[in-house]
């Protein structure tokens, strides 16, 4: 206190002046800005959640729809009987749907299935040869099969000597849940 005594008025008054924009400066670097964007970050968090809830309340609000339609495929989903049952069943859909759609299959070598661990992926090389608006409905009812196909790889090209027909080569996809 001695100091302070001693300085003139407006000494003492510069100097409280500084003290306190020092303690408002440290003050403010040290409390008052991490505290704001600790609450910032806390908000952005919680808009987040708030907009993940409102998704979750909606997917609530249509449980029994989507367990409805879970059932559905996922009777397509499992392998019914042994797995040669299965794989020939996937085998009778292919060739039925070739037929409805006029198409000559010229080759069928069918893959074992394998194991993916809670999946068994089975895979099917077709080799044809058909017109392109039987190939185009071919490839629409695979698509919309009950069986769950899924074309992976496609190749076209045209059937020497004939300008109509087209010789194609796909890898078809099914996948058994287990």
């Amino acid at each position: 206190m001695t100091v302070l005594t001693q300085l003139s008025k407006r000494e003492r008054l510069l100097f409280l002046a500084t003290i306190s924009v020092v303690a408002l400066a440290g003050l403010t670097n040290f409390v008052i800005s991490p505290i704001a964007k600790k609450w910032r970050r806390l908000n952005t968090q919680l808009s987040t959640l708030e907009t993940k809830l409102n998704r979750y309340s909606i997917i609530l609000a249509q449980q029994k729809v989507i367990e409805n339609r879970y059932k559905v495929y996922a009777d397509n989903l499992k392998i019914k009987g042994s797995n040669e049952e299965a794989q020939a069943a996937v085998l009778q859909e292919i060739e039925s749907i070739a037929r409805t759609a006029g198409i000559s299959l010229t080759n069928i070598v069918p893959s074992n299935l394998e194991d993916k661990g809670f999946y068994r992926k089975f895979q099917v090389r077709l080799e044809l040869e058909s017109n392109i608006l039987s190939l185009s409905r071919f490839l629409y009812e695979i698509k919309k099969s009950q069986q769950l196909l899924g074309v992976t790889k496609l190749s076209i090209s045209a059937k020497s000597g004939s300008t109509d027909l087209l010789r194609c080569s796909l890898d078809l996809i099914k996948i058994f849940v287990l």
